[in-house]
């Protein structure tokens, strides 16, 4: 059975996700080690807290991630029943192979009233001819400050930017802080270009 977090904090609250491990995936530990914003991975130091730590809870809710990665890339036609308007898939983690995208599109038509929106680097394992019309495409940029070219059949872009960046070249930030009020993301739009501002700039330079 898939794990589904409903509880988040920050810009996330009052969502519903389903994640990943980055532990277990060979294309999150790659990026890792190159110049993209991977170097700098949320998600790896959330699992790194949580699982080295041993506090009972999240040490679950890393096993949950590690366990839904492994159903959603070596099953097909996963089952998920989502009772919420909006939902994120990958609020931590990233597409593992082509079986992954397709458990995603087949949780889409399972839900039919549900907007997903599913971010992503992988845009080869995405066969977007077959997306569902209530999913929303979103290609995370690899690199901080570079905004992607726009993948075939993607909706969206999604780029951070460092705040310094921002201020020299007049960046405009339409990123909010509350997912569930902005939904920019999770909206059949006209804006296809998302710019969020980098957080824990401080932490992350230390690192």
């Amino acid at each position: 059975m898939l794990h589904v977090t409903k509880k988040h904090t920050g810009k996330m609250n009052g969502m519903i996700s389903l994640s990943t491990s980055t532990r277990d995936n060979p294309f999150c530990q790659s990026m890792q080690k190159t110049d993209a914003i991977c170097k700098k991975c949320f998600a790896k130091n959330c699992e790194r807290m949580y699982g080295d730590r041993k506090m009972p809870l999240e040490e679950r809710v890393v096993q949950s991630w590690k366990k839904n990665g492994d159903i959603l890339s070596t099953e097909k036609n996963v089952s998920l029943l989502v009772n919420a308007s909006y939902f994120r898939f990958h609020s931590f983690g990233e597409l593992i192979n082509k079986q992954h995208a397709l458990n995603f599109f087949s949780i889409c038509r399972q839900n039919p009233d549900t907007t997903f929106a599913l971010w992503t680097k992988r845009p080869n394992l995405v066969e977007v001819e077959r997306k569902p019309a209530n999913m929303i495409l979103i290609y995370s940029s690899p690199k901080i400050n570079v905004v992607s070219e726009f993948p075939e059949g993607f909706n969206k872009v999604f780029t951070v930017f460092e705040t310094k960046y921002i201020n020299d070249n007049n960046i405009n930030i339409n990123c909010e802080n509350s997912c569930i009020s902005c939904r920019k993301c999770y909206t059949h739009n006209d804006i296809t270009f998302i710019n969020e501002r980098m957080k824990r700039e401080r932490l992350w330079d230390k690192k």
